[in-house]
């Protein structure tokens, strides 16, 4: 096991949650880079609205299940096993933008936005009837430059 450059540093955040439809639960997580002012154990301005995605697509039982400091070589390979390890999968395709109103958007002429695909690991034995997710998400117009940043350095597990 050995210390990874502190460049490289990063944080993974992995959300459980049921899917109402078909009654199954799954995986889906992240990795981000680490920052000094980034503390694991709280939920920050984008981990907090990424769970508020996940509810308005009317996901159950949302919750932070792993936080972690990624350090370690050997990290990344087992958090990739322990989630992908032969699980079916299904993509969830996100595309987040300010929450402008219409009038902001004819005045402005276009807006910022990100989409972003991340992996969803089901708990099933079947592929069969596993939904895909997605949607539009908006977050705080105020604040678009940190959560742009932020959308951009997303790696899914």
């Amino acid at each position: 096991m050995q210390l990874i450059d502190p460049q490289k540093f990063e944080v993974v955040k992995v959300y459980s949650f049921i899917e109402p439809y078909t009654g199954k639960s799954a995986y889906v997580g992240y990795y981000r880079p680490y920052t000094k002012n980034y503390n694991r154990n709280l939920n920050d301005d984008f981990d907090s609205k990424f769970v508020e995605w996940l509810q308005s697509m009317n996901l159950h039982d949302v919750q932070n299940v792993v936080s972690e400091d990624i350090l370690f070589d050997i990290q990344k390979p087992r958090i990739q096993q322990i989630y992908d390890g032969g699980r079916p999968s299904t993509i969830m395709s996100l595309t987040c933008h300010g929450d402008y109103s219409m009038d902001e958007v004819m005045q402005m002429g276009q807006i910022c936005g990100y989409a972003i695909n991340i992996q969803v690991y089901w708990n099933s034995i079947a592929n069969n009837f596993l939904m895909p997710l997605g949607g539009v998400m908006t977050f705080d117009k105020t604040k678009e430059a940190y959560f742009l940043d932020v959308l951009s350095k997303i790696v899914p597990i």
